[in-house]
């Protein structure tokens, strides 16, 4: 109850301060790049509507890799509420928009820049858009985008701005002439990991021939078009940057004052709102995941037994190859020997990911999905050595691994998958709801489902030997209150799986340092929740497998981008 409480109280105020929030219209617009590729977009337009004879200024919304418009709502939503028109595009390969992102993407022939001038010539054809007045802005990729087509057409952009990013020419980011943006202003969180307030302002000095650039310092002036700033926000890094309220009102003072000369009238910014009752509507769905298993878990298996009592059995069971710990010094024993074992299998595997990369480059259409294969893969072919090593050469145990999978995935099969793919359709379809009204585009194209697949069937090795793996462990610890047994194999199976990935997160991997930090989160909520979902199992381990494998993979599909691999990026 307390779960479904405050689902509603975050979903209401989330639905009001997104569509509600001020008075204006949202319509589906399909724009065509210079090279034919469709392009998805939004246009906001304010009650009551501007007219031809009073046009009005526009402002074009991008997004940044695998992203979509609607992450850039808040910056869209604050936008129209002041009064400008907006479009909100889709880029190709992203969100609704079809096509495909190829490693072009950050040059001067970026295919990216066609899209986004799609959008603006689709405003200098509205009479109600003052065409000496359309601005443009990004994040990330998209804010890259920005600047070039800003250094690229001047005569038809009067305002640019690029949130989260800047021009590197040593990264094969083009050559675009900067002192030719018009009025430009460069946005990034204090806690940025892409780059430094140092890379920003050598950037101002080297590519904008600005002296000895300070943060927060207007150079230029808005009559002469030449206008640049550096804003900082103390508390955002890249992924919060699209949400920043600080970054939010820079944005808006900028663009106002690019085409009016001052701020029209107090900036009041209900972003930040519309977050906490996200948070809220999150927290009430994760809530809302214990009680559902324990009710599908009856709904299922009826009266049958809870896993501790099941675990009481397995003594007179050796062919499931698992005898549980006698006392505490066996149990931490127990415990540190599988989490080295895991730790080892996760270090080959990262060894593995370069070459394994190259081989999973062309496998499926989406941006980096070979590096996230790679990981997945490297893995489960790391573990299973480590592990078999282990077993054979030290404990002598000549058990074949294939049996133990057997024995232990045949128990209650039917129900056991029942049950797992029941819980993912419930977090599938609170996710969707919350997220898809105001944050990412979790809804999978059709396309898209055949990707869908193939991450299924590439990375189930990885789910079924890390499942099989963490959940012996838990069998042999054999902990009979529920609770600890939740928190004490959430800890093991977390700090496992992301011991070798903590370091990485001190090198300087620019784009994929963010999936480092990406996986050290995801991978100890999945742990969280896949044993809460074992121990109201019937002790079969693919009833996690079946939830975390789809999870992921949903995941990794409507994240990704139609497009090349991840070395293009570097």
């Amino acid at each position: 109850m307390i779960s479904l409480i405050l689902i509603i109280v975050g979903i209401v105020p989330m639905i009001y301060f997104t569509y509600f929030a001020g008075s204006y219209s949202r319509n589906n617009i399909n724009l065509t790049s210079s090279d034919g590729t469709p392009i998805s977009s939004w246009l906001y337009v304010p009650n009551p509507p501007p007219t031809s004879g009073d046009p009005v200024p526009a402002v074009v919304v991008t997004h940044g890799f695998t992203s979509s418009k609607v992450s850039m709502q808040g910056y869209s939503i604050e936008f129209v509420k002041r009064g400008f028109v907006v479009i909100a595009i889709d880029y190709r390969g992203h969100g609704s928009s079809g096509g495909y992102l190829d490693n072009r993407r950050y040059t001067n022939e970026s295919p990216l820049i066609d899209d986004l001038m799609a959008a603006v010539r689709y405003l200098q054809t509205r009479d109600y858009v003052d065409n000496n007045s359309i601005a443009i802005m990004g994040h990330s990729m998209g804010g890259i985008t920005a600047i070039q087509a800003g250094g690229k057409y001047p005569d038809e952009i009067n305002a640019t701005i690029s949130i989260g990013a800047i021009l590197n020419p040593d990264h094969g980011e083009g050559t675009v002439n900067c002192s030719l943006i018009s009025n430009f202003m460069i946005g990034i969180g204090q806690l940025e990991e892409l780059f430094t307030i140092e890379d920003a302002l050598y950037f101002m000095e080297d590519q904008l021939e600005i002296t000895s650039p300070q943060v927060g310092i207007q150079y230029g002036n808005f009559t002469d078009g030449n206008a640049t700033k550096l804003v900082v926000s103390p508390n955002a890094d890249h992924i919060l940057e699209i949400n920043d309220k600080i970054l939010i009102e820079a944005s808006i003072e900028w663009i106002e004052k690019s085409f009016y000369g001052s701020i029209q009238s107090p900036i009041s910014i209900t972003e930040g709102i519309r977050n906490i009752f996200f948070l809220i509507a999150a927290l009430g769905i994760l809530l809302g995941y214990l009680p559902i298993v324990v009710y599908s878990r009856k709904l299922i298996f009826k009266s049958k037994p809870l896993i501790r009592d099941i675990r009481d059995t397995l003594k007179v069971k050796p062919q499931l190859n698992i005898k549980p710990c006698e006392d505490t010094k066996e149990k931490i024993t127990t415990g540190l020997s599988y989490s080295l074992i895991y730790i080892l299998g996760t270090g080959i595997g990262l060894l593995l990911q370069f070459p394994l990369s190259y081989c999973f480059e062309s496998t499926i259409p989406k941006s980096m999905a070979n590096l996230f294969l790679a990981i997945f893969f490297g893995f489960s072919i790391g573990i299973f050595i480590s592990y078999i090593l282990i077993k054979r050469f030290i404990k002598k145990d000549r058990t074949r691994f294939y049996r133990i999978i057997i024995n232990r995935l045949k128990r209650n099969l039917k129900k056991s998958i029942l049950l797992g793919l029941l819980i993912f359709l419930y977090l599938f379809a609170s996710l969707c709801i919350v997220l898809q009204i105001g944050f990412l585009d979790v809804l999978l194209e059709i396309r898209e489902l055949g990707v869908f697949l193939a991450i299924v069937a590439l990375i189930s090795p990885y789910f079924i030997i890390d499942e099989i793996f963490i959940r012996q462990l838990q069998d042999r610890l054999n902990i009979k209150n529920k609770y600890i047994d939740w928190i004490i194999i959430t800890i093991i199976g977390s700090i496992s799986k992301i011991a070798v990935l903590i370091p990485l997160l001190f090198l300087n991997l620019g784009f994929s340092g963010l999936i480092v930090a990406i996986l050290i989160v995801f991978l100890p909520v999945l742990e969280l929740l896949t044993t809460w979902l074992y121990i109201y199992s019937d002790i079969n381990p693919i009833t996690p497998t079946i939830f975390s494998l789809l999870f992921v993979s949903w995941f990794l599909t409507f994240l990704m981008p139609f497009g090349t691999g991840f070395f293009s990026l570097l």
